[in-house]
């Protein structure tokens, strides 16, 4: 959720095995203000929620003015709680290890081990605006803040695939 009020909300939602109790919904607040040091580009930005090895992450793509076809950086925050007080804050991260996240244009994302699928780590993998004819496949180092574009489409291709691709995540056997 985004809001202009230096907020963000989660709802927390608990779907008992008991069938005869109905599920539940708690709202949670907490606040991401300038002084927790979180600033972020210009522009408008699409935010993506990775969950890895128990791990809360947003993944936020930000674009240059609001032109969804010129990315102008990318950020990673790692949902952080204490066990004494609630505590609850995001926290910038500028590794994720051995982990490729790939995220698609509507904001659903997963995540691979990079070095048993022959990717490299600490990076985002992901789809512009594959409906408007951006057929490129952008590689993103976390480390290095680099891009690297990769060709997957030919033109005749292009002209044939209209569905936006998306990520299956195979899990090991």
């Amino acid at each position: 959720m985004e809001s202009h009020q230096n907020k963000m909300c989660v709802v927390d939602l608990d779907f008992p095995s008991d069938h005869g109790h109905p599920p539940t919904a708690e709202f949670h607040e907490f606040d991401v203000s300038p002084e927790f040091g979180i600033k972020f580009p210009d522009g408008i930005c699409s935010i993506h929620l990775v969950e890895s090895m128990d791990e809360l992450f947003a993944v936020c793509v930000f674009y240059v003015g609001f032109d969804p076809t010129n990315v102008s950086a990318a950020r990673i925050f790692k949902m952080e709680d204490s066990c004494g007080e609630e505590t609850v804050a995001w926290h910038r991260v500028d590794d994720i290890g051995d982990r490729a996240f790939l995220l698609t244009g509507t904001n659903m994302a997963t995540w691979c081990s990079a070095s048993t699928n022959n990717l490299k780590g600490s990076t985002l993998y992901f789809f512009l605006d594959f409906l408007l004819g951006d057929r490129d496949l952008y590689i993103y180092d976390v480390q290095e803040q680099s891009m690297e574009t990769v060709q997957v489409h030919d033109q005749l291709e292009s002209k044939v695939v209209h569905t936006e691709p998306y990520w299956i995540n195979v899990p090991p056997f």
